[in-house]
């Protein structure tokens, strides 16, 4: 654990557009240094999986950005399916710009349910996601002073020039979001950090070795790159005993979801159930295998993801990630009921925050 390199992000959760906002600008006032919001379109409104509908992710950010003046935007993922690289590219620069250097990219292969109620083609892609990833970064960087034309499997770019240039230099840090191997070498090859959804220590320090292997391949330093992990599900309240009873254990759908960190933790036969978050659509019966699902997931597993109980139970916690390597922790406080969404994240400010801080000194 390298203490100096210690951040906390905060994965907001709520779907409301003005609770997000509310939340995000009281993760600002708790010092959490990012926020980090997740890119939906489309939400079955079932209680199992999603209470709410999605609000529109650039928007909120913007918004978020007008009344806070400290704190990291991410976005904590988008994807390019139903929005074009160049778009994204424009979108972050824009952000980056208005905030004053405060955007950060944060981008996957996408996920089913955001993209086939829409028709599109969704062929290959993890290749998809290279070529984005390489057509923003060509936009940020070359695609300022001059024209560029730009051919892949996927996208075309003819003589085009963004133009607008980011505060940050040389570009907004850019993090995959992804376990699979596709993931891990892009990551290894092209990014700044790597962006994983939901693992144990043992997971996250399995796949973090992955990629260390990987970026010798590509000439590049281990040290460039920023460990982050989001995902991590959170109810620290003062009774640690009140916090597990009121822990709705949303966390068991977020697993019934990876089916390869079910697999990488000796749950084969859960894995061979599961259904991946890349994959799944929400149907009806979709929702009634995962929720089923769920109920199998053990305790155990539960408690490896989460961080749940009291401030010196979620210390303990946290410093079990730290120790596997993640050097930059977005956990996601549970929104609801807002009494418990409103002690963690005091908690969060006023105990678990500075304590890990002062490891710094």
């Amino acid at each position: 654990m390298n203490p100096e390199q210690i951040r906390f992000g905060c994965q907001i959760g709520s779907w409301d557009p003005s609770q997000v906002v509310r939340d995000c600008v009281l993760a600002d006032k708790m010092g959490f240094d990012t926020i980090a919001l997740a890119d939906h379109l489309f939400h079955p409104l079932d209680e199992r999986v999603f209470a709410q509908p999605p609000y529109e992710i650039f928007t909120t950010l913007g918004a978020v950005g007008a009344l806070t003046k400290r704190v990291k935007l991410m976005a904590g993922v988008t994807e390019p399916v139903r929005r074009h690289p160049a778009t994204i590219a424009h979108a972050m620069i824009t952000l980056d710009r208005l905030s004053g250097g405060r955007a950060i990219l944060g981008i996957g292969a996408g996920e089913a349910y955001n993209i086939r109620p829409l028709g599109l083609e969704w062929n290959r892609p993890g290749a998809r996601l290279d070529e984005a990833v390489e057509l923003i970064m060509a936009l940020w960087t070359r695609g300022v002073r001059s024209r560029i034309s730009f051919k892949g499997d996927f996208f075309n770019l003819a003589e085009a020039q963004l133009g607008l240039e980011s505060i940050q230099k040389p570009h907004p840090p850019v993090y995959v979001g992804g376990s699979g191997t596709r993931a891990k070498r892009l990551t290894a090859r092209l990014a700044d950090g790597w962006f994983p959804w939901i693992e144990t220590p043992q997971s996250y320090s399995r796949g973090m070795n992955e990629i260390k292997d990987l970026v010798k391949e590509y000439g590049r330093d281990e040290d460039e790159l920023d460990w982050a992990l989001t995902g991590v599900g959170a109810v620290v309240l003062e009774d640690g005993d009140e916090a597990r009873k009121a822990y709705r254990g949303r966390q068991r759908i977020g697993i019934s979801l990876r089916p390869g960190l079910l697999r990488d933790e000796g749950y084969e036969s859960l894995a061979k159930k599961a259904i991946s978050i890349r994959d799944v659509e929400f149907t009806e019966g979709e929702i009634e295998t995962i929720s089923a699902l769920s109920e199998e997931v053990p305790p155990k597993l539960v408690e490896e993801v989460a961080i749940v109980g009291s401030p010196d139970d979620a210390i303990g916690k946290i410093e079990r990630f730290l120790r596997a390597g993640v050097e930059f922790l977005l956990p996601a406080p549970q929104t609801a009921p807002e009494k418990v969404f409103s002690e963690t994240m005091r908690i969060f400010g006023s105990r678990i925050i500075p304590y890990f801080r002062e490891q710094r000194r």
